[in-house]
């Protein structure tokens, strides 16, 4: 999945330049906010990161949702 605007990418270019400082795939999560809103996930492939490599952890983030508890 891709970031859905550019703001989403500017959101995420932090993650993108370690992915490809660490040369590893990074799973992002951020939780829903509110009841109608569903949760966003994007899969992230730095500079020179393999495509076909999984995941090597995921990061959650909280920025908006200062209540998440994982179930």
């Amino acid at each position: 999945m891709t970031p859905s605007s550019s703001a989403g990418y500017a959101e995420l270019m932090h993650i993108y330049a370690i992915s490809a400082a660490f040369d590893v795939v990074i799973s992002s999560v951020m939780p829903a906010i509110g009841v109608t809103s569903s949760p966003y996930m994007c899969t992230v492939f730095g500079r020179a990161v393999r495509r076909t490599a999984s995941p090597a952890f995921t990061l959650i983030s909280s920025m908006h949702c200062n209540n998440y508890r994982p179930s």
